[in-house]
């Protein structure tokens, strides 16, 4: 476990699943009740997902983010495909959890904020380690958002290619069944975050409240797409990011490791 000193307004900083530079699952970080909940959400999808008849050919990568446990403060990190060093696959999760002032009203400016966060842990994701200790050190060094909601926000933004009746889809999907699935087509790292940060921009000038929690990604085959959900999030939903399923469940299902920005279900 990292050796650091939080105090109740510091970021904490965890990763957990499996990387080469580990021969199994691996846990760092402090012991974070929201980072906990987050890979107990992944354990019990992917353990669901991992039947007899799954392929799994896909490589999936999602960037997120999602309201913290309190007013104030937000979750960010990246999920993906990786394996230990004897190949076994797992997702690694490697992500943050703190205070970023002012994000509820201004949370259509969260993915440019959080991109140089994401960034280094897509880094961190992909890189070869010389050991434990390195990624820890790592760890330490990711930079939290930071909250320059008007130095960021950029003069123009490019608008997402949507007609009326595709907004008013998309809207209603997410009031009413509290959860929506955005297609992206296929791009790059910098695109995607330049048509989800568009995404966010529309979808704030047409909902009331802020999401819960949004992921950005896909699959390397299947394309990018952007999931938002106004609920907490059930085993399903990872399901659904881990196997280019549709994300929108209406079920109200409720498992060990449901998260949401609110208590576990």
């Amino acid at each position: 476990m990292l050796g650091l000193t939080l105090t109740k307004n510091s970021w904490a900083w965890g990763a957990c699943g499996k990387h080469p530079l580990a021969r199994d699952f691996f846990y760092a970080g402090p012991k974070d009740s929201f980072i906990q909940a987050v890979a107990d959400w992944i354990k019990n999808g992917y353990q669901r997902l991992t039947q007899p008849g799954w392929t799994g050919k896909d490589f999936f990568s999602w960037r997120f983010w999602a309201r913290g446990q309190k007013k104030g403060f937000l979750s960010c990190g990246v999920i993906r495909d990786s394996s230990d060093s004897i190949g076994r696959p797992f997702p690694l999760m490697i992500m943050g959890s703190g205070p970023l002032k002012g994000w509820e009203e201004q949370w259509d400016l969260v993915p440019l904020v959080c991109e140089e966060t994401w960034a280094h842990m897509e880094y961190m994701a992909a890189r070869r380690f010389d050991g434990f200790d390195q990624f820890e050190k790592d760890l330490k060094l990711i930079k939290p958002p930071s909250p320059r909601w008007s130095d960021i926000r950029p003069e123009t933004q490019a608008s997402p290619s949507c007609n009326l009746t595709d907004l008013s889809r998309i809207t209603a999907a997410l009031i009413n069944d509290m959860s929506v699935t955005i297609t992206m087509g296929n791009a790059s790292s910098t695109d995607l975050n330049q048509q989800a940060g568009a995404w966010h921009l529309l979808l704030k000038e047409n909902i009331k409240y802020a999401p819960s929690s949004v992921f950005m990604g896909g699959g390397s085959s299947s394309g990018s797409y952007m999931a938002v959900f106004s609920r907490a999030l059930v085993a399903k939903d990872f399901m659904g990011l881990w196997s280019g399923a549709s994300i929108q469940n209406k079920s109200s299902e409720s498992v060990p490791g449901a998260i949401g920005g609110h208590e576990l279900q």
